[in-house]
């Protein structure tokens, strides 16, 4: 298959690369000719604190007692507020110092399907660097460590909609963090009125996520430009042994829709993450900025 290269993870139709973009840039979408990011040294890499095992805890338990406080708000019996509690606490605890295989597979209607793979080491600097790269990247790249808020959704909407005996699924409204739509921004009226869903899928046995899936509750359309019927993130979890942490395998992005003079759009992005590893001591990373979260796909 053709490689894609490291900076290139996307291309979609002009109108929904702006809407995208307007969702804080899901996709970095770049063509090869754009210029590369600027380098990261050690000392312009955002600030942060060096975590041992057992701070890394703390801060754990810190989110789980917010989320805990949060979801009283609930009509959630006790003991799903505290199966939830536990999942999204330990859906991120930081960014261990590991390192880690990053594949990335494309298949669009409108392109060939690509490919791409690479091995990236997190440095107890503070940046993460590609094997055969020059330049450092920061924490908020692509990396198994998804930044999730302590409280990721709207609390008082919780509701379950699946369990056996081995897992339980709840679903939540959601809302994404929109700081940079500023009220006179085109889109920011259109981005307003989009509904999200929040939806975790809890392992019982382990009290921590098996996936975490983000989508749109319902179609959205910008009149004469486009139509999305579909726009879902598929997080699905691992628990690392030698990071004693859990970490992103595998993220499934779907898109289907259709836009002016482009036509039908449909588009699967698959991030997977392999062969990941830290040696001890084990340290995690956190960020004093929320940069590590979400959107850094």
């Amino acid at each position: 298959m053709p490689t894609i290269t490291h900076t290139k993870v996307a291309r979609f139709s002009i109108s929904i690369t702006f809407l995208l973009a307007t969702l804080g840039s899901v996709y970095h979408g770049e063509d090869e000719s754009d210029s590369e990011p600027p380098p990261i040294s050690d000392e312009n890499a955002h600030p942060f604190t060096v975590m041992d095992v057992e701070a890394m805890s703390v801060y754990r338990d810190e989110r789980r007692t917010e989320l805990i406080e949060s979801l009283t708000l609930s009509n959630l019996s006790a003991e799903h507020q505290e199966l939830i509690a536990n999942a999204i606490a330990k859906s991120y605890v930081g960014i261990p110092v590991s390192s880690f295989t990053h594949t990335t597979t494309v298949h669009s209607s409108q392109d060939e399907s690509v490919e791409s793979s690479n091995t990236s080491h997190v440095s107890v600097a503070g940046h993460i660097q590609q094997e055969g790269i020059d330049y450092k990247s920061s924490l908020n790249s692509n990396n198994p460590y998804v930044y999730f808020p302590p409280v990721p959704f709207v609390s008082e909407t919780g509701k379950l909609i699946t369990e056996s005996d081995s897992f339980a699924q709840f679903a939540f409204d959601f809302k994404f963090p929109m700081e940079d739509v500023g009220e006179d921004d085109m889109m920011a009226d259109f981005v307003e009125t989009m509904k999200w869903t929040f939806e975790v899928t809890v392992s019982k046995a382990d009290q921590a996520p098996e996936l975490i899936t983000l989508k749109l509750a319902k179609p959205i359309r910008k009149r004469f430009l486009f139509k999305m019927t579909t726009l879902q993130l598929d997080f699905h979890y691992t628990y690392v042994d030698s990071c004693d942490c859990f970490a992103v395998s595998k993220l499934n992005t779907q898109m289907q829709g259709s836009a002016l003079f482009v036509g039908r759009l449909d588009e699967t992005v698959e991030l997977t993450f392999t062969d990941i590893s830290c040696e001890g001591p084990v340290r995690f990373l956190l960020p004093e900025t929320e940069d590590s979260s979400i959107l850094m796909f």
